[in-house]
């Protein structure tokens, strides 16, 4: 990243800087269009909408995975 907060880059590693630029996209994206996707489901960048059924969400650790069972994470 290219913005210095308090005067002090951050000091980022690859996996940091692949979920920040990936967050930035699907927040900007939801900002424009109201879905934070911007390609579309098969996209690895692809955040589902969570529905009691399906009970998915986007883990972000080291780039980002879809992940079922979000009402039974501790």
């Amino acid at each position: 990243l290219r913005a210095r907060a308090g005067g002090v880059a951050p000091q980022l590693g690859e996996a940091d800087k692949i979920v920040s630029e990936g967050m930035l996209t699907f927040w900007a994206q939801f900002a424009k269009t109201g879905d934070p996707n911007r390609y579309g489901r098969g996209s690895h960048n692809y955040w589902p909408a969570w529905t009691p059924s399906k009970d998915q969400y986007l883990f972000m650790d080291q780039g980002f995975q879809i992940r079922s069972s979000f009402s039974k994470v501790p």
